[in-house]
């Protein structure tokens, strides 16, 4: 025990020497530019200091699943069309939407047989915008020749996409339907597309929208797509929406 305490004595001395004499090192080889990475005035490190352990923040909105299918939840989507409704910006997501477990339901402006732009017929489930958005996960609109006479600016039609935004749903538009979302009031201040946009911008830029030109744009829950080009994309990106970021 007493040999044990004397080196611990002459480990403290050691160090003690050690530490004594000790000079800050600079390294001449740092490039100073390092230093001018611009960071968020919030995130800057005040040296003078303790450094206190990192927040981390709670989950945003964007990043919390909206519906994930599984054997215990069904999750379903809401496609709204019109009559002539363009048929590969419909099928192409419900199809891929319904691989991943999705289920479709199908709205129009009455229970009639509507006609879609290649010769299909389809029976819409529901009346637009009689439904309640509780019952829904996602809210698509599909484009087609005739959606202004049915869905643009409608004030129950309005009623039902800011209702199914703040209660965190996902809700696309492609085509001829982004003038629905534009007519509702939820752009200001969003990343949109709208198709042709060399020549159609100025309608997303009029309420507010900051114009991509993307194929198909994602801002958080809202989803804009140019058109039968980027069905595709809009499929996958509505998938991506309902279950994370």
């Amino acid at each position: 025990m007493k040999k044990f305490t004397i080196f611990l004595l002459l480990a403290q001395l050691v160090l003690s020497s050690c530490t004594k004499n000790l000079e800050p090192v600079t390294d001449p080889s740092m490039d100073e530019s390092i230093t001018s990475i611009p960071t968020k005035p919030s995130s800057a490190i005040d040296t003078s200091t303790p450094m206190a352990s990192p927040t981390i923040p709670p989950p945003t909105a964007t990043t919390i699943p909206v519906c994930e299918p599984s054997a215990e939840r069904t999750c379903r989507i809401l496609y709204v069309a019109a009559p002539y409704y363009e048929e590969s910006e419909f099928n192409l997501p419900r199809m891929h939407l319904e691989q991943l477990g999705y289920t479709t339901v199908f709205a129009g402006p009455s229970l009639d047989v509507m006609p879609g732009s290649s010769g299909s017929n389809v029976r819409p489930d529901v009346i637009f915008p009689i439904v309640n958005i509780d019952d829904y996960d996602a809210l698509v609109f599909i484009g087609a020749p005739d959606l202004r006479e049915y869905y643009v600016a409608d004030p129950d039609v309005n009623r039902v996409i800011q209702a199914a935004l703040e209660k965190g749903k996902v809700v696309a538009a492609i085509c001829r339907a982004v003038e629905v979302l534009i007519a509702a009031d939820i752009l200001d201040g969003r990343q949109a597309t709208i198709i042709e946009p060399e020549k159609e911008c100025h309608q997303l830029e009029e309420v507010g929208a900051i114009c991509t030109g993307e194929l198909t744009q994602r801002d958080g829950w809202i989803i804009t797509s140019q058109g039968p080009h980027s069905a595709l994309s809009f499929a996958r990106t509505i998938g991506e929406a309902l279950i994370g970021p």
